[in-house]
């Protein structure tokens, strides 16, 4: 894949791990703060800390997994691996944090968000960096990125159409039904598109050392 323009349906295949990437931003932001400081009855002062703390996790395990993404390679190649690791945590801990049984507590709400913060970025980071190595041509990285950030946005109308489904059909618990929705849209979208990233999008060669 070098000197050469992705088709588009390749350059689509490669790029729906975007969709749940910008799906899960939207309710980290707005929804998650809200219900878990309204209906599970956590308060707003421990929701925020515990964002926050979250946020800082973040800090650390952006570089690490960055580093472990270039460092540690594999017979599939240097980032398919990641991805893939990447689904397991991440379809577990969304479920964990969209579909909690109550009662949680603090720490319930902060370790879960800890393994998804994991999840998130171990993806995000693999994707990112792959998109970079499938073109030496300008011109095309930049058709690349592109793409992923148009399937990125994409995800945040998309985790929002069940959410207003629900809405409407006005549930018994609107609030956890709203959340879990979105949850599950996440669980269901990720490892569809992660397989046909998979299949349909061959990583390039590492270029021999000089």
């Amino acid at each position: 894949m070098n000197g050469h323009r992705l088709s588009p349906w390749r350059l689509a295949a490669f790029s729906g791990p975007a969709i749940p990437i910008g799906a899960l931003g939207l309710p980290i932001g707005v929804y998650l703060p809200h219900f878990y400081a309204g209906p599970m009855g956590l308060g707003l002062a421990a929701v925020g800390t515990i964002f926050m703390l979250a946020r800082f996790w973040d800090v650390f395990t952006d570089p690490a997994m960055g580093v472990l993404s270039d460092k540690f390679p594999s017979r599939w190649g240097r980032r398919r691996h990641w991805l893939v690791l990447s689904v397991p945590i991440l379809m577990l801990s969304a479920f964990m944090v969209f579909s909690p049984t109550a009662p949680v507590g603090p720490v319930y709400l902060l370790a879960w968000m800890f393994f998804l913060y994991i999840g998130w970025t171990l993806l995000t980071l693999s994707h990112m960096a792959w998109a970079a190595e499938l073109s030496d041509d300008y011109n095309e990285r930049s058709r690349i990125q592109g793409y992923r950030e148009a399937f990125q946005l994409l995800g945040v109308p998309l985790v929002l159409l069940l959410p207003a489904a629900i809405e409407w059909m006005a549930p018994e618990n609107v609030d956890a039904a709203r959340v879990a929705a979105m949850g599950w849209f996440i669980i269901i979208v990720l490892p569809v598109a992660i397989g046909l990233n998979l299949w349909l999008v061959p990583e390039r060669k590492a270029k021999p050392q000089a």
